[in-house]
């Protein structure tokens, strides 16, 4: 061996990413990371006009799965939009 040689040290074995990553899901305990909690809904607007409101809040409230209940909200909000765009040509 040589005088000026150092001697090796030996390096702690590295652990496989998957133990770090249960490591880290340990530490962080059993919910997870902590996510912000979501922001209130705005408060809903209004137009002021009865007719327009109730048909707005019924396309809003069609099941988003019922494509039948949303073209059906849409043609009335539709008819309710026009009717009031024909009132102020009169």
């Amino acid at each position: 061996m040589n005088e000026h040689a150092q001697p090796l040290q030996q390096q702690p074995p590295q652990e496989p990413p998957e133990a770090r990553e249960q490591e880290q899901a340990h530490q962080l305990g059993a919910q997870g990371p902590q996510r912000p909690s979501p922001q209130p809904t705005a408060p809903e607007q209004t137009t002021g006009d009865a007719a327009i409101d109730a048909a707005l809040h019924d396309l809003e409230t069609a099941p988003a799965d019922d494509l039948d209940a949303q073209a059906e909200a849409g043609r009335r909000l539709h008819e309710a939009l026009q009717g009031r765009l024909s009132d102020l040509g009169e």
